[in-house]
């Protein structure tokens, strides 16, 4: 008892101080997402598939801080009144469940954007051509990479609960080893290594194809044009880029610490009272 009561208290200490900064942030992020939503739909000459499916992106970011939120606010009332409810049991696994959804839905997004850039830069047989030429491919995508999210994540539905004689937190319970640890290492694979895989060697080739372009063009009179769209391309996948890497790198602690809890064998709460 000693233990878990010394785990509670510095769960709460932590997140008395962590609580505020996570609104603070969650509003930032959430007014950063919504310019890029309004700037998109405000300027006519982005409405082109890409920033469509960066407004899909923006769109599972503000779902994901908003919930991330939510679920920081349960655990700090959980730790400070030490008391559950099917209701608050309810929550845990909903929240969680909605997280999860985002996060998948981000990651395909990436890939997805990774996709249709490669292919209107530098594997489409005519210039500006998006892979997504048509209302419905693009309607689709996006459906898909919601689809994703909701089957992937469906599990957090059985999982997540409050153990009754550790009611100070929402519980990723270990079901058993035939479910937690393959269903993690699935989702690490799926939604973590070849997203960022695909998005590393499009973007490369992109690049690589940008500079021998570059070379090509050297000898030709049009070449003030070419280097616009050069650089306009250039300066795009670098911002996605940035973006794919940041994103990746926020997602790499969730999805590996998962792991190293089911692979213990333990539920999340048990395996913060032991370290």
């Amino acid at each position: 008892m000693s233990s878990s009561y010394a785990a509670r208290q510095g769960l709460l200490s932590a997140l008395r101080i962590g609580f505020p900064i996570v609104v603070l942030m969650t509003i930032i992020g959430l007014i950063a997402n919504l310019l890029i939503c309004y700037a998109i739909f405000k300027k006519n000459e982005l409405h082109k598939p890409v920033f469509y499916l960066m407004i899909n992106m923006a769109m599972s970011h503000c779902l994901a801080l908003i919930d991330s939120c939510t679920v920081v606010g349960i655990n700090y009332y959980l730790s400070l009144n030490v008391y559950t409810s099917p209701l608050l049991v309810v929550l845990c696994k909903v929240t969680y469940y909605i997280n999860g959804i985002a996060y998948v839905v981000s990651t395909t997004t990436l890939t997805a954007i990774s996709f249709e850039r490669y292919y209107s830069i530098s594997a489409s047989p005519s210039p500006r051509v998006s892979l997504l030429n048509t209302s419905l491919k693009l309607k689709v995508t996006i459906a898909l990479t919601w689809i994703a999210g909701i089957a992937m994540a469906w599990p957090y539905m059985v999982m997540v609960n409050i153990l009754p004689q550790h009611p100070w937190s929402c519980n990723v319970g270990y079901v058993g080893s035939y479910y937690n640890l393959p269903y993690f290492i699935t989702i690490l694979v799926i939604a973590f290594i070849i997203p960022s895989l695909i998005t590393g060697i499009l973007y490369f080739k992109v690049i690589t194809f940008l500079r021998q372009k570059m070379n090509h063009h050297n000898r030709h009179q049009n070449i003030i044009a070419f280097q616009r769209t050069r650089i306009r391309h250039l300066n795009t996948i670098k911002m996605l880029i940035l973006v794919t890497i940041g994103f990746m790198l926020t997602c790499m602690p969730i999805f590996i610490s998962s792991v190293i809890v089911a692979w213990n064998s333990q539920n999340s709460v048990n395996f913060i009272i032991v370290i």
